[in-house]
C-alpha cells in the first residue's frame, strides 16, 4: 500500500515532521511518497495512496492543510485522511468536521505506522486519535530525507554575503516549562524527550553529504574539501 504524507509549511526548512515517519512506514514495508507543498505542486503521480496524512507542526501548516483536504478527497475518494503533529489535536474537533477520520498529536511515528498498516491489511480502523496525556516514548529511527527537495531549495545561512546551504533536524521534543502561549505545553503537559545522539548524527550526516559545491560540503565552521 502506498502512503502520502505531504506537509505545507514548515518554517521554510526541510520538513522533519515527514521524513521521520516516512523511516518508519518503509520500515514496516510500505510504499511512501512525500510532498512538500511549500516547494512542490500537488499533482495525483504515481499510485493511489491507502492513506494520506498531513503534518501540521503549527497554526500555519494547519491553515493552509484545510485548502487541500478537498483536493485529495476529489482524487483519492477511497483514501483515508489523517493530520498529525501539534496542531492536530488541539484542532481535532475542526479537522473531523471537514473530513479528516484521524487525529495523532506528538510522538505520532509508531501511531502512524500502525494505523497505515492496519489500512494495509485490509482493516477498516477505527477513528485514530492523540492520546490525551501520556505520550508514548517512540524508538526513534533515522529520518530519510531523500525524497525531498535538495536542502538548496529550502532556508540557508547567510554568511559575509554568501549563501550557504543549511539543514535541519530534531535533538529534542516536548518540554518541561508550562509557557502560556506555547502549543507545545497541552499536548506535552511537561514531558520531555531527547532524541538519541546517533540519530541526530546520522540525519545531519545525510545532511552534509547532500553535494552543495562541487566536492565541498558546509560544515559548521568551513568548507571541507
Amino acid at each position: 500500500m502506498r502512503v502520502l504524507l505531504i506537509s505545507t509549511y514548515d518554517l521554510g526548512r526541510q520538513p522533519f515532521g515527514i521524513a521521520s515517519p516516512a523511516a518508519w512506514l518503509r520500515n514496516a514495508g510500505l510504499d511512501v511518497a512525500c510532498l512538500d507543498l511549500s516547494r512542490q505542486p500537488f499533482e495525483a503521480a504515481g499510485a493511489p495512496p491507502g492513506l494520506v496524512a498531513f503534518h501540521l507542526p503549527m497554526h500555519t501548516a494547519t491553515r493552509l492543510a484545510v485548502p487541500v483536504l478537498e483536493p485529495v478527497r476529489q482524487t483519492w475518494p477511497d483514501a483515508e485522511v489523517c493530520c498529525y503533529g501539534l496542531y492536530a489535536p488541539l484542532n481535532a474537533a475542526w479537522l473531523r468536521s471537514l473530513g479528516v477520520r484521524h487525529i495523532l498529536g506528538a510522538e505520532f511515528e509508531p501511531a502512524l505506522a500502525e494505523l497505515a498498516a492496519g489500512i494495509a491489511s485490509g482493516r477498516t480502523p477505527p477513528p485514530a486519535q492523540a492520546p490525551p496525556r501520556a505520550l508514548p516514548r517512540p524508538a526513534y529511527v533515522t529520518p530519510h530525507p531523500s525524497r525531498h527537495p535538495p536542502l538548496s531549495r529550502y532556508a540557508s545561512l547567510q554568511v559575509d554575503g554568501e549563501r550557504r546551504t543549511a539543514g535541519y533536524t530534531e535533538a529534542s521534543r516536548g518540554c518541561k516549562h508550562a509557557c502560556r502561549h506555547c502549543p507545545v505545553v497541552p499536548v506535552y503537559s511537561g514531558q520531555f524527550r531527547v532524541v538519541p545522539v546517533d540519530v541526530v548524527v546520522d540525519l545531519c550526516g545525510l545532511h552534509i553529504y547532500e553535494p552543495t559545491r562541487p566536492g565541498e560540503v558546509w560544515c559548521g565552521g568551513g568548507w571541507v574539501e
